[in-house]
């Protein structure tokens, strides 16, 4: 599905969902791994960047692992990469703290610092099209693709979330009745399950859903698949919808309903 808050089919010839590993780009001079320095606690956060070469401006990917993931294994979307590579822009691939497994990671404000550092360090070390940044992640990584389009809407020229995860609660229980793991990690996020009042209003916050209002004007693709949710797929369609509503009911726009 799709927003209908304008274009981004740049963004999206870029995610072709093939399992290119980037070792495969290894022959070919790579993206280089920097280190960021945070600018919230100081430490400091690998990335890779890619730059090429030239002296024109040019439109920067930002690509946002997923949820069990490190910066290094964007497998789903190296044709990004691919596609950077291709078109002359510059690619980003941040850490953003990691798995989501511990506090620091999962949305936390170091994480979305961590994505706004890296854009500035590739802003600072490659020639930057200003009006052209973008970014662009699936499943965990679209649930950060989202949590940074609320949290920085004036940054993006399009944001692009691929079954994206938008209520943490929510999937936390979808998890814990299937019997998945990551019902556990969301546990170690949050320091604990839903139902503490305090613990709530940090999954609230960590839960694009509820704030994308903010995105308001923002073109933003949200991609889902009918049986995601279904034969171990891990992320439910719903989440996708919720999302488009609060999108579309922010703009103006009709809601797509909700059924199962």
């Amino acid at each position: 599905m799709r927003t209908k808050l304008g274009s981004v089919r740049l963004v999206l010839g870029l995610a072709v969902l093939v399992g290119v590993c980037i070792e495969s780009w290894a022959e070919d001079g790579g993206p280089e791994t920097v280190m960021i320095r945070s600018t919230v606690d100081g430490s400091d956060q690998p990335a890779l960047l890619y730059a090429p070469q030239g002296d024109r401006p040019a439109p920067l990917l930002v690509s946002l692992h997923s949820w069990s993931a490190h910066h290094t294994a964007y497998d789903s979307y190296a044709d990004a990469l691919k596609g950077c590579r291709e078109r002359g822009w510059i690619f980003l691939s941040p850490e953003f703290r990691g798995p989501n497994n511990r506090p620091e990671a999962c949305a936390s404000d170091l994480a979305v610092q961590d994505v706004l550092d890296a854009v500035d360090h590739a802003r600072k070390h490659a020639r930057v099209d200003e009006n052209r940044i973008y970014v662009l992640g699936g499943s965990g990584g679209g649930h950060m693709a989202l949590v940074m389009a609320h949290r920085a809407p004036e940054l993006w020229a399009a944001v692009s979330a691929w079954v994206p995860i938008t209520d943490v609660a929510a999937w936390h229980g979808f998890c814990q009745e299937k019997g998945y793991k990551y019902a556990k990690d969301v546990e170690l996020s949050l320091s604990g399950p839903p139902g503490d009042p305090a613990r709530d209003a940090e999954y609230r916050k960590r839960s694009p859903v509820f704030w994308l209002e903010r995105a308001k004007g923002l073109p933003v693709d949200i991609q889902s698949g009918i049986h995601d949710g279904h034969g171990g797929r891990a992320v439910p369609v719903d989440h996708s919808l919720r999302a488009f509503n609060g999108l579309a009911g922010a703009n103006g726009h009709a809601s797509a309903k909700l059924s199962r």
